[in-house]
């Protein structure tokens, strides 16, 4: 395995990411995050615990750039189709799971499955792009 390459895909596909993180629900979802505020822990008790959710984002995206690149798959295309099967299933299993066992607003428990499915689409996009063909001259 190329670990120079596996760590940058591992760093553009956590800070790609996490960027896309904030945007959503620091700016695009903030108002409903507030409006849901009886549903949280309380503020001081979430920010302790932050880094732990970036840990285990971080910790994921490992994993599945281990799985592409053990599979020695290539190509944009093929990271594209295993971003969007792992998003689907993670899709599916936030929205399920989600909606069944607690009583948050669902546009709340979707934009979380959207974010999930962006998040596998950008890991996988970022494995086929770096795991590409290299070029013959």
């Amino acid at each position: 395995m190329n670990w120079k390459r596996f760590f940058v895909a591992v760093f553009f596909a956590f800070i790609a990411a996490m960027i896309f993180d904030i945007l959503l629900n620091a700016l695009l979802l903030r108002g409903d995050w507030i409006a849901s505020a009886q549903c949280w822990r309380p503020p001081a008790e979430m920010n302790r615990l932050v880094g732990l959710g970036w840990a285990s984002m971080l910790f994921i995206i490992i994993c599945q750039s281990a799985v592409f690149a053990r599979a020695r798959w290539q190509g944009l295309g093929r990271g594209l189709e295993f971003g969007c099967w792992l998003g689907i299933a993670a899709f599916v299993g936030v929205a399920g799971g989600m909606s069944s066992v607690v009583a948050w607003p669902m546009k709340l428990i979707l934009s979380m499955a959207i974010q999930q499915l962006v998040n596998n689409l950008i890991t996988g996009c970022s494995l086929g792009w770096l795991y590409r063909n290299p070029v013959v001259i």
